[in-house]
């Protein structure tokens, strides 16, 4: 969900020609790592810390 919320926002900056925003926003979220659901709970369930 995070990412789609990221990447709306994305086409939507870049349609009001906000583009050194819009850039900034999907290098962000490049950079963040994306689990699922299902191993998140994995990961908590083996006591792992993100």
């Amino acid at each position: 969900m995070f990412k789609s919320t990221v990447e709306a926002m994305v086409a939507d900056e870049k349609a009001r020609s906000h583009h050194v925003l819009a850039d900034r926003l999907q290098r962000a979220l490049q950079n963040v790592p994306v689990t699922n659901s299902a191993e998140l709970r994995r990961a908590r369930a083996a006591g792992e810390t993100s």
